[in-house]
């Protein structure tokens, strides 16, 4: 097990300075992260990002969106997908990372003791790693209060954060039930295939159902992502999902989502100037337009 004060990169020995090439200086992690000055400034908003269909750029979508949203405010990330997508995309080794989100649901750790703060300003990490599946099935046996560990562990760091971002697994089951509970706003990537805006029909079931626990939760709205102008039935599905949800923005099917990743590095660092980092830009803006006006 590797010491929770070292940040720890995959064996790549040109992360580091790939890094600080885009200017972005390596911090160590720390357990806790506690700022006293900074207490009691905002509410909390903490934003699910939800498709029961993997493979529709929902973890790119959130540490991207995440990333921007760091330029002004205090953002968690958590990863709430036992493949443990999101803390390989910062870089991050799951396994040696010392505490993770299963340690918060099994009530081993509190949950400040399982953020690690990343070389970003102002962003931090809750990992993932394999226990989380087995912790799952453990969920599903608890009679009373399942439902609810993700949304009471969260208040204990209402006053650190302005928002935090759930990456949740790609199914409707206990921990993206737990993370729907907890959240207030829903923002569904889908991408532009006729299987994608058929599973929403679900997430959108799902919602309504929660709001029973969770009034205030609201789905925000739709990326469309993987997006190819030029195929009929990438029209005809954004057409669709226009007509039914509201569109933050679309991510058109492109190598650049994906450069940098290898190296922890989102493209709206990496390759700023590309149309998908403009993209999560302008979907950035969308998302704060809609929260704080809302």
């Amino acid at each position: 097990m590797v010491n929770a004060n070292n940040y720890i990169f995959r064996k790549n020995k040109n992360v580091a300075s790939k890094w600080h090439y885009y200017g972005l200086k390596i911090k160590p992690i720390r357990s806790k992260i506690i700022n006293e000055e900074t207490k009691g400034e905002r509410y909390m908003k903490v934003i699910s990002m939800i498709n029961q269909k993997g493979g529709v750029g929902k973890t790119t979508s959130t540490y991207n969106i995440a990333v921007l949203l760091a330029r002004k405010y205090r953002v968690l990330m958590i990863d709430s997908d036992s493949q443990a997508s999101l803390t390989l995309m910062t870089a991050n080794n799951p396994l040696a990372l010392e505490y993770s989100l299963a340690d918060v649901y099994s009530g081993n750790k509190n949950i400040e003791d399982c953020i690690y703060q990343l070389p970003i300003d102002n962003l931090s990490l809750v990992s993932s790693n394999l226990s989380l599946a087995k912790l799952e099935t453990t969920l599903m046996a608890v009679p009373f209060g399942r439902e609810t560990k993700l949304e009471k562990a969260l208040k204990r760091i209402e006053e650190q954060f302005d928002y935090v971002i759930v990456d949740c697994p790609p199914s409707l089951g206990i921990l993206t039930i737990n993370s729907l509970v907890a959240s207030d706003y829903v923002i569904a990537p889908c991408e532009t295939s006729p299987l994608s805006v058929y599973a929403l029909d679900d997430l959108t079931d799902t919602i309504n159902a929660v709001k029973e626990i969770n009034g205030r939760l609201e789905l925000l709205g739709v990326i469309a992502t993987k997006y190819n102008k030029i195929a009929k039935s990438d029209r005809a599905s954004l057409d669709s999902l226009e007509e039914e949800y509201k569109i933050l923005g679309i991510i058109k099917n492109s190598v650049s989502a994906k450069k940098g990743i290898e190296d922890g590095i989102p493209c709206v660092i990496s390759d700023q100037g590309s149309d998908v980092a403009k993209s999560y830009n302008e979907i950035t803006n969308r998302i704060l337009e809609e929260v704080e006006n809302g």
